[in-house]
């Protein structure tokens, strides 16, 4: 073994000693030769080795003591890896091994005027080869109005093969509640939605006067 001293006060960078730091230090530097262990006694620090040091280890460990600032482990920054994240309208996802990119399209709809105590339907038509649908809302709504959310196929029946047209996909919106004036709804994940799929908004207007109803839907356009 071998022991190697200096003065915290004047050989380290601020004059503090954080042995476990040193140590670290220590073990991620060049040094071939193993540390054995840091100790220190008043203002004496050892550094003890397995062995003696060359002289090129010695001038690499005088050099650690040297930038040695006495902060603890637990006082270092983190090394964290952040992952960059592309633009929106650049992220991609994989259809059928294929990858495909997204582009945020907002489209509106509005109803014709709904009589108070009347029902209409609020239906906007898929314009998009394939997009992902992640939320709506409402506008001009009031308090004790409801509605209700389905997804319709398309004028052929294409994507259930059902009879007839139109066929009731999905409903993920069932007497919901109005607040008054605004209602937005987002998903925590997507649904896919296809070109002549149809978005139908039941809305029942529960007040006593006449109105119309605006509506904006939130898609992604996937696309080579």
């Amino acid at each position: 073994m071998a022991v190697y001293a200096y003065s915290i006060a004047n050989d380290t960078a601020n004059g503090v000693l954080s042995a476990d730091s040193l140590k670290s230090e220590y073990e991620a530097s060049a040094i071939v030769t193993a540390l054995d262990y840091i100790g220190s006694a008043g203002d004496v620090l050892n550094v003890t080795t397995k062995a003696v040091l060359s002289s090129g280890d010695e001038t690499i460990l005088d050099g650690l003591v040297a930038a040695h600032t006495g902060a603890s482990i637990s006082d270092k920054p983190l090394d964290v890896e952040v992952e960059s994240e592309p633009p929106f309208a650049a992220k991609t996802i994989k259809v059928n091994g294929v990858t495909k990119k997204l582009f945020k399209r907002v489209h509106g709809v509005a109803s014709s005027t709904i009589a108070g105590g009347a029902t209409v339907n609020i239906d906007f038509v898929v314009p998009h080869a394939h997009c992902k649908f992640t939320g709506a809302e409402i506008m001009n709504t009031d308090i004790g109005d409801t509605l209700n959310y389905l997804i319709l196929d398309d004028a052929s029946n294409t994507y259930s093969g059902a009879p007839g047209s139109h066929y009731q996909l999905n409903q993920f919106g069932f007497n919901v509640q109005m607040p008054q004036t605004y209602y937005a709804n987002t998903s925590d994940y997507d649904a896919d939605l296809y070109q002549g799929m149809i978005v139908r908004c039941e809305y029942t207007n529960n007040s006593g006067s006449a109105k119309v109803i605006t509506s904006n839907l939130w898609l992604h356009e996937v696309k080579d």
